[in-house]
């Protein structure tokens, strides 16, 4: 109001000396009023935006003074708005160079240091910065001055910058309500009036410079990302900077739901981002009803394991010093702890400077085996066929395993709510399955194929009624098509074909159906060709006859090694190429695999061996720990003839137990090396070639003591060798035995390895 009041002592003094002249025009002095009152108000608005950012740069000396961390910078319209670890946010405008009026001068506010301490200042025109002084003619500090003895501080100042028109009715600066004086005169802020020319016309009035930021430059915010720093720079030619640390985006936990531990699994794997050198230490505290217990690593030691509540370890770093191995909080559970009770878990990261940054997240006890993964195996099935999915889950003890499912395409093939996919056509989908439990997700591509289900399948002539016509078989897919053939409904339609691999077969991880069950016969020929089958391989635990086949009647099955895993089984009959043969030919089939079962029969090959088996190898060792069973390097028992083999590995058994067969009808021209035969039973037989032969012929077996060729039977021509193999005139005894019971044979033992190899 008061300078309205001037305004109207200006019109009144106006009408005073103009008012005897009716000519007199005052359009003049009203436009010199409204222009004075125009410049006024932007003044008042530029001081209450320069006012704002006073208070901006004393809560930015603030910080600095209090080793703050600014955590970020957001753009708003022309400026930016500042935030801090500690403090209250700021908002910074973005300056302009601004031009003095004519005898108007902008104040420049800004802050230095002076014996350690922050101090406004205020620059006048051209002139240097001098302190700004209250009326005592005292400096003015920046953030007050400290408390001392535990007396709270004096609270800092933010000078307030104002105008008002003097009795002269010129416009002038105000700091605090006092007139802002350089070199004891008041400082003008708008420019004057232009005087009246010599014909009567008024003079232009002086020119308002853009007025110019009083306190920071333009673009006085600098974020330098790399050095992880925040620059201000003050208004002036020279005008100050401060740098702040920029306090990257600290990580703690990944997520913030509650965490379950039980009695197996009470270990938290943070998700901390820093790096070596960042940090002073890393506290947890873990807090329930039952009290707090706290752990505390140093940056460079490892914590000791509290009696109770929670356990801290360090992180590891690489070389470039990120993070390796990441902290681990472990908890101690209270003796007597129930379903249910929690725990909070706060977790703290003190930097280098003192700084923390920290998270908290609920720990709860349960019994429940939480699931922490699944996952899923690509599968094939053909149009109109089905499929069973069975996820896998991390841990296998999970408590909760109930799923959902979804296909990407169910035009292409559906899922029921058991796992168990249809195909609809030909194509591919992806199929989803989603744990209740955790809400993890795994997929598996699904392709349905329509046509031909092995390699040839479909094309002219082939129709697997002959080793010229045989069906193809290059992938697992198709070998698992095979399997589900053989034993499903339409068994009379593949059973009896003629199958050749054309490539080696690797079936991964699964559980497997073997080629023919005691229900369905395998009575086909299947040529391996020199390929191999390998996988871990779990058999279903309702099969009788176990093997890459189960059972075989009138079949042949040749040059075919299975190189794998079958884990441990209670099977009646297992061998790794067929558990079970009548009338059947096992020709040039060898095996590597370690077997360890507890059935009736098991042997490297053959489980039960009804037929011929010829030029066979076994190198895995043969545990059997059933009782009155029948082990063997090749077979567990056979009632036909072996001929042409040879076994290199130890044999466990309870009753029958031999290097090559527990008992047999015949034996001829074979060997063995293995270092141990072991017969666990009371009333045991083993020897070194067969426990209870019928009848040998021309085999050996490695000297060990205690054990001879055979324990009864017809035995001729068998002898015990030294060494690993037996000697060459051992192996040519072997070779013309065969010829002269096989002039038509296709193999032979190597001269010097005692090897089997194709006949020249």
């Amino acid at each position: 109001m008061k300078k309205f009041r001037h305004y109207a002592l200006l019109l009144v003094t106006a009408m005073a000396v103009f008012g005897c002249s009716k000519d007199y025009d005052d359009t003049e002095l009203k436009q010199d009023i409204s222009d004075l009152q125009s410049r006024v108000e932007k003044l008042e608005t530029w001081c209450t935006t320069v006012n704002g950012q006073i208070s901006a740069l004393q809560e930015l000396v603030t910080a600095l003074e209090a080793n703050d961390y600014v955590t970020g910078v957001s753009p708003v319209t022309n400026g930016y708005t500042i935030h801090f670890s500690k403090g209250e946010s700021i908002t910074i405008y973005n300056g302009k160079d601004g031009a003095k009026g004519t005898d108007g001068v902008t104040p420049v506010i800004g802050v230095d240091k002076f014996e350690g301490e922050y101090y406004w200042t205020v620059k006048i025109g051209t002139a240097a910065a001098t302190w700004m002084l209250d009326a005592n003619n005292n400096k003015i500090r920046t953030t007050g001055d400290k408390g001392a003895d535990g007396s709270a501080g004096v609270a800092g100042t933010s000078p307030v910058l104002s105008v008002a028109t003097d009795t002269d009715g010129k416009v002038y600066w105000k700091v605090n309500g006092e007139w802002l004086l350089n070199s004891g005169k008041k400082v003008q802020a708008t420019g004057d009036k232009g005087d009246k020319g010599e014909t009567g016309s008024t003079g232009a009035a002086g020119a308002d410079g853009a007025q110019g930021d009083a306190v920071f430059a333009a673009d006085g915010v600098t974020v330098d990302k790399t050095k992880g720093t925040v620059t201000f720079t003050l208004a002036g030619e020279d005008g100050a900077t401060f740098t702040l640390p920029m306090a990257s985006e600290m990580k703690i936990f990944d997520k913030f739901d509650e965490f379950k531990v039980n009695s197996e699994k009470h270990e938290l794997t943070l998700a901390l981002n820093v790096k070596e050198g960042d940090y002073a230490a890393i506290k947890a505290e873990l807090t329930s009803s039952k009290g707090m217990e706290v752990a505390i690593v140093k940056a460079t030691t490892r914590a000791a394991s509290t009696p109770w509540g929670v356990e801290l370890t360090s992180p590891t770093f690489k070389e470039d010093k990120t993070i390796d191995m990441n902290a681990k909080v472990t908890f101690t559970l209270p003796v007597g702890i129930e379903e249910g009770e929690f725990a909070l878990l706060k977790v703290t990261v003190v930097g280098k400077d003192g700084t923390e940054h920290s998270a908290t997240r609920v720990i709860v006890y349960t019994t429940e085996i939480n699931v922490e993964s699944v996952t899923l195996t690509d599968q094939s099935v053909t149009k109109g066929g089905t499929i069973k999915l069975e996820p896998i889950f991390t841990p296998a003890t999970a408590t909760n395993k109930d799923v959902t499912w979804t296909s990407s395409n169910p035009e292409v093939a559906t899922i029921a709510s058991d796992g168990t996919v249809t195909g609809v056509a030909k194509g591919e989908t992806t199929i989803t399955v989603t744990t209740e439990d955790g809400n993890f997700t795994a997929t598996c591509k699904v392709k349905v194929t329509t046509g031909p289900g092995f390699e040839n399948e479909g094309e002219p002539g082939i129709d697997g009624s002959s080793w010229d016509k045989a069906y193809t078989i290059k992938n697992k897919e198709q070998l698992v098509l095979l399997a589900t053939r053989v034993n499903g409904d339409q068994s009379d339609s593949w059973n009896r074909k003629y199958y050749k691999l054309l490539d080696n077969i690797d079936l991964g991880t699964m559980e497997w159906s073997p080629i023919g069950n005691e229900e369905k016969y395998f009575f086909g020929n299947f040529d391996g060709a020199g390929y191999s089958i390998s996988g871990t391989l779990t058999m279903e635990a309702t099969k009788i006859f176990v093997g890459i086949f189960g059972f075989g009647k009138g079949a042949t099955i040749q040059n075919l090694s299975f190189k794998g895993n079958i884990n441990e089984c209670k099977a009646p009959s297992l061998g790794s190429i067929i558990g079970y043969v009548i009338d059947t030919q096992i020709v040039n089939c060898h095996n590597t695999a370690a077997l360890i079962n507890k059935g009736q029969y098991v042997g490297g090959i053959v489980g039960f061996g009804g037929g011929t088996i010829i030029a066979c190898s076994n190198s895995g060792a043969i545990t059997n720990n059933e009782t009155n069973s029948f082990t063997g390097g090749i077979a567990g028992t056979n009632d036909r003839i072996i001929i042409g083999c040879f076994n290199t590995a130890s044999i466990v058994g309870n009753n029958q137990v031999g290097g090559i067969v527990g008992s047999c009808r015949e034996i001829t021209t074979c060997w063995s090396a293995a270092n141990t035969i072991t017969a666990t039973g009371d009333r045991a037989n083993k020897g070194g070639i067969a426990a209870s032969p019928q009848k040998a012929k021309y085999c050996y077996w490695k000297a060990i003591d205690g054990i001879s060729g055979t324990s009864t039977g017809n035995v001729e021509n068998c002898e015990a060798f030294s060494g690993d193999t037996p000697s060459a005139d051992q192996i040519k005894a072997m070779n013309d035995a065969w010829q002269a019971a096989d002039a038509d044979r296709e193999y032979q033992f190597n001269a010097t390895t005692g090897m089997i190899e194709k006949k020249p």
